[in-house]
This record gives structure tokens, sequence and C-alpha cells, in this order.
């Protein structure tokens, strides 16, 4: 068992937790990341501490809708027609 946390290595760690990774929380605290993981697996355990939620990572699938409003942004803010914008997206093919 490693050294004993003490009251101000939590309260940063608690401090943290929403916004940081248990990499920049064990940087911070100068503490391995198995540590960090443990003490804050017991700090939930204890309701000291909120689970994080992670999403997990999906594709990217915009509208065409979207598309449309984006390039017609584009050309608006460029002085150009669509069939413009289109003909030089082709032509960087």
């Amino acid at each position: 068992m490693g050294r004993p946390w003490t009251g101000k290595e939590i309260s940063t760690l608690v401090s943290m937790w929403p916004n940081a990774s248990i990499s920049q929380i064990a940087t911070r605290l100068q503490r391995a990341h198995s540590s960090v993981r443990g003490k804050a697996k017991r700090l939930r355990d204890n309701r000291l501490l909120e689970a994080k939620k992670f999403l997990r990572p999906s594709s990217i699938k915009p509208a065409l809708t979207d598309f449309d409003i984006v390039k017609m942004d584009y050309c608006r803010k460029h002085n150009m027609t669509t069939a413009q914008l289109c003909a030089r997206l082709q032509s960087d093919d």
C-alpha cells in the first residue's frame, strides 16, 4: 500500500474530477494513475464523488441540410453562387 492520502490531495482530486482526466490528476498530485483511479473509486463508492459519464465515440454524420446551410453561408460571405463553389470543389479533386 502506498502513502496515505492527505486532506489536501483528496480536495484537489474532488475539485479536478469533473473536468480533468485521471492522468492529469495523477500528474498534479504526483501519484500513480492506479492510485488516483482507486481513490476515486472508493470516493464514488462512498458517494463522495460523482461517477463520470463517458460518451462512446461515434462517427459524425451531419445531415445534408446542415451542409447546404454551411454552403449557402460560405457563398454569401465570399460573394459567390453555390454553383461556383461546387465547381471549385470539383476542380480540387
